[in-house]
């Protein structure tokens, strides 16, 4: 409800949770989900003990795998629990190479005071 809402808002999406949730490319399922918008990657979803004890979860021609999981299988970009817990929330763009640039927010506020981080040094000009 309200998280879902502020997070259409906070993206410029004019929609409301329902309408967001008809739309076509999501298709959940049991510990599961896989979302692709028209024009955008893939996105395999994957939770849940009954479905993880399996072992690692397979990106099954997703672009990219989300999941709970301590890593994944297959040529997809996998964001796994370590990677989520290392590096906080993660702003993935497509790179013109065909890979995929991933920053966390904690790489974009390292060495700031706040951050618990060492600052990074500067090098003077001479």
């Amino acid at each position: 409800g309200f998280a879902a809402e502020g997070w259409l808002r906070h993206d410029g999406d004019g929609a409301g949770q329902a309408e967001a949730a008809a739309r076509p490319g999501a298709v959940p399922g049991r510990g599961t989900a896989r979302v692709a918008p028209p024009g955008g990657p893939a996105v395999r979803l994957v939770w849940g003990r009954k479905l993880l004890s399996s072992g690692p979860p397979d990106c099954e021609g997703a672009d990219i795998l989300v999941t709970v999981a301590d890593g994944g299988r297959g040529p997809c970009l996998v964001i796994d629990r370590e990677t989520l817990r290392a590096r906080a929330p993660l702003a993935v763009w497509p790179e013109r190479s065909g890979g995929w640039r991933v920053v966390g927010a904690r790489d974009a506020a390292a060495g700031r005071v706040w951050s618990g981080q060492a600052p990074r040094t500067a090098r003077r000009r001479q």
